[in-house]
């Protein structure tokens, strides 16, 4: 009953039995720390379930300690509470009550002392001073207290590290700043990273630090980890330090923020050849005033390209026949993203392989609804019009069917095998080099609107409709529904008894092939 009264906060005036421990072991008294339920003037912090949870663990992740708890001392004197699971308190000596326990030593079963747990709540004792404390993961007291910021003046255990590397002086940087006079910024975790690169990171650092160029095992700087949050100071100018992978303080600083007023060092290149330029530009950055638009990387690309890619290209610039290595334009980069402006008009520009501005804008479904250059051709002869029927993009209304590529196709054919073409669509007759007309190829990918009724209309080989549509010569096979409702019933049966003639065999009297194998079912069988 009184650990249910505990649990619903009901526990009378003067209780006394917080001792009493359920099947657990949880007495009591935790289930009261557990809700915050615990009387002023409560004394009994070393009671401890059967994992070593003492009531003191309870009571500081929840912070409800009464003020002015000395915890250090709470059982100094006294014999120990403690409760520990299949073990006997320790003996000071043979026949003897227990040594008391210091209370900022009991442990749990996880390995968490309650130094830690006040460390962490800020609530040490003035004279403790067992800093090396761990807890299961070798995490000290003295990391709780310094990213608490709770560490006395004059501590000077910087270098204490857990099991990862990791040491005081990074807990402190990641999340206060550290006390002037500190200088040891290379300290360094298990991973390379010191603790001038976590400050530096949080904006921490002392004014004044000058030692930028401090890189870790990556050959990452401090200044490149200031800059790749922004937090450079005012006035900095080491902007050609470099990592480990060849890019500079500008590069890192181009990639999250602003350059400052005045900068000029545009044409710094990193190993590929990627300037600050085409970073500030894809980012949106470059300065009004800014001019130096032909800077380019190793494979020819512009800064006009970048700006170009992220729609960041100034109107009126006149860039857009800037051409890469491979041939690609200003606008053919802008083309690829979307990003061609109203009332473009150089359609026509072409990349090395002869496709143009308006094939690119055609595939996107991107081209004006008063394009009509429908015939441009790229080097393998495929149109505008042809790219467009690709994906779907013809506008409504298109009339050049006609258009053919390098390979004779018309743009109806391309149509036909993906969709169905227009109503009063007539040109069924339009064949490609190999006299493979419109019909079939709509017929072989179920296609045809209802009605059809060229169903004798013959390629070049004698092949009809009617075979596209029940065999499919093409690359695709029409699902059987299609078909069979596409072909008229008589046609369909002409053609299935043909097929049946050329491939019946002689048989015997027995129903059974002359030359033996697998018997045919006799024809006055009941099945």
């Amino acid at each position: 009953m009184a650990h249910v009264a505990a649990e619903r906060g009901g526990l009378p005036r003067g209780f006394r039995l917080w001792e009493l421990a359920d099947a657990k072991g949880r007495t009591v008294a935790h289930m009261a720390a557990e809700r915050g339920g615990l009387p002023p003037g409560f004394s009994s912090w070393t009671l401890a379930d059967a994992d070593g949870r003492t009531v003191a663990h309870e009571a500081l992740e929840r912070g409800d300690l009464p003020d002015g708890l000395d915890l250090r001392g709470a059982c100094a004197n006294g014999k120990a509470e403690a409760r520990t699971k299949g073990k006997r308190p320790p003996r000071s000596e043979p026949g003897g009550l227990p040594d008391a326990p210091d209370l900022m030593h009991m442990t749990d079963a996880a390995g968490t002392a309650v130094a830690h747990l006040a460390a962490r709540r800020g609530c040490l004792p003035d004279d403790f001073d067992d800093w090396e404390l761990r807890d299961a993961d070798g995490v000290s007291v003295a990391h709780f207290a310094a990213a608490r910021g709770t560490l006395p003046e004059g501590f000077g255990r910087w270098g204490l590290a857990d099991r990862r590397g990791r040491t005081v002086a990074h807990a402190a940087a990641a999340e206060v700043r550290l006390p002037e006079g500190f200088d040891l910024w290379e300290l360094a975790d298990g991973e390379g990273e010191t603790v001038a690169h976590l400050a530096a990171s949080r904006g921490r650092l002392p004014v004044g630090f000058d030692r930028w160029s401090l890189a870790n095992v990556r050959g990452w700087t401090v200044a490149h980890a200031a800059a790749f949050r922004g937090r450079l100071p005012a006035g900095f100018g080491q902007w050609h330090l470099t990592d480990g992978f060849g890019e500079t303080v500008a590069h890192a600083l181009a990639r999250h923020a602003d350059l400052p007023a005045g900068f000029g060092l545009w044409h710094l290149t990193d190993r590929e050849g990627v300037s600050v330029a085409h970073l500030a530009a894809a980012r949106g950055r470059l300065p009004d005033a800014f001019g130096a638009w032909f800077i380019a990387d190793r494979l020819g690309r512009t800064v006009a390209h970048a700006a170009a890619v992220a729609g960041n290209l100034p109107e009126g610039i006149g860039l857009w026949d800037l051409k890469d290595s491979e041939g690609k334009s200003v606008a053919h980069y802008a083309a690829l993203c979307d990003r061609l402006p109203e009332g473009f008009g150089l359609w026509h520009l072409a990349d090395a392989k002869g496709s143009t501005v308006a094939h690119l804008a055609a595939r996107k479904g991107k081209l004006p609804d008063d394009f009509d250059r429908w015939e441009m051709k790229d080097a393998k002869g495929v149109s505008v019009a042809h790219a467009a029927a690709v994906f779907g993009h013809l506008p409504p209304g298109f009339d050049r069917w006609h258009i053919r590529d390098g390979e004779g196709r018309s743009v109806a054919h391309e149509e036909a095998m993906r969709r169905k073409l227009p109503e009063g669509f007539g040109m069924w007759r339009m064949r490609d080099r190999q006299g493979v007309t419109v019909a079939h190829v709509a017929a072989a990918y179920g296609t045809l609107p209802e009605g059809f009724d060229l169903w004798k209309l013959r390629d070049f080989s004698g092949r009809t409709v009617a075979h596209a549509a029940g065999y499919g010569f093409v690359r695709r096979l029409p699902t059987e529904p299609l078909w069979r409702r596409a072909v008229p019933a008589w046609h369909r049966a002409a053609v299935a008894g043909r097929a049946g003639r050329r491939t019946r065999r002689p048989t015997g009297a027995s129903g059974r092939r002359k030359a033996g194998g697998t018997p045919r079912t006799p024809q006055w069988s009941p099945s």
